[in-house]
């Protein structure tokens, strides 16, 4: 059996414009290799950060993400590796919000 693309045990964050709130508390998620998910929710709710959470883009401040039964590394090129093994879609390019 294997492990699950992402799973994300009592998970904690704040948002990526305010590292003070917190825009989710203690997520517990897991997503299968072939899982197609889809998250939505109201303007503000933290839908973005959660997803660059899940891609290693943003860093939680509790509980721990494992990619494919791993730890998420803290070396970029061991991240970029696992992170060529998941994919994900933003509505209008909101990943690079800096761009």
């Amino acid at each position: 059996m294997n492990p699950p693309a992402i799973k994300m045990s009592d998970v904690t964050c704040g948002a990526v414009r305010d590292p003070n709130a917190v825009v989710a508390r203690q997520v517990n998620w897991q997503v299968a290799a072939d899982d197609f998910w889809c998250v939505f929710g109201p303007g503000g709710s933290g839908k973005t950060d959660l997803l660059l959470l899940a891609a290693g883009l943003h860093s939680q401040s509790q509980g721990t993400i494992r990619w494919f039964g791993n730890e998420m590394p803290d070396d970029e090129a061991a991240q970029l590796s696992l992170r060529m093994k998941i994919g994900f879609v933003f509505d209008g390019g909101h990943l690079f919000n800096h761009m």
